[in-house]
């Protein structure tokens, strides 16, 4: 894999065939393509950072309103190529209500967080442009179980993230 100025990823496709009749003869061939993304990957807003939240409610017994959860996840940088990393960062906070006899009591919880990434390739023919082919690949790249207090935001770092190769 070379990267062309960050724009471009060059792959070599390699085949290799063994010639059954003598044994130690193989032919060998190799094909290099490059993949362009839809977006400029040198384009400085590329480098730059993003937030996402999102607010999920909880309801209680007898459809009642406890309150809501929200996550936060910010990501260093938005462009990324196979073996660059960038940091993630990601905080959690219980909103809930809680009873009053609940709230003297520590209130611990273990949560599984998983990091995905989600990879969408798109093909299309050179000579007929309306035929296109999508597939979608998505990778669990990362796992963190947790046991932490929930009374106020609990940041949950991953300090590496490496885009699937």
């Amino acid at each position: 894999i070379d990267r062309d100025n960050y724009g471009s990823v060059r792959y070599t496709c390699t085949a290799l065939m063994a010639i059954p009749e003598d044994g130690d003869t193989e032919m060998v061939a190799e094909k290099t393509f490059k993949v362009y993304p839809y977006l400029n990957l040198d384009a400085p807003y590329m480098r730059d950072s993003t937030v996402s939240t999102e607010e999920e409610l909880i309801v209680g017994c007898c459809g009642r309103q406890r309150g809501t959860i929200v996550a936060s996840m910010k990501v260093q940088e938005v462009g990324l190529l196979p073996g660059e990393t960038t940091r993630i960062t990601l905080t959690v906070e219980d909103r809930t209500r809680r009873k009053r006899w609940q709230r003297k009591k520590e209130h611990h919880e273990c949560v599984l967080i998983s990091l995905c990434q989600q990879l969408d390739f798109i093909s299309a023919n050179r000579y007929e442009s309306h035929l296109v082919d999508r597939k979608s690949v998505t990778i669990a790249v990362e796992s963190h179980v947790s046991s932490f207090h929930f009374s106020n935001a609990t940041p949950l770092q991953s300090d590496l993230f490496r885009p699937a190769q």
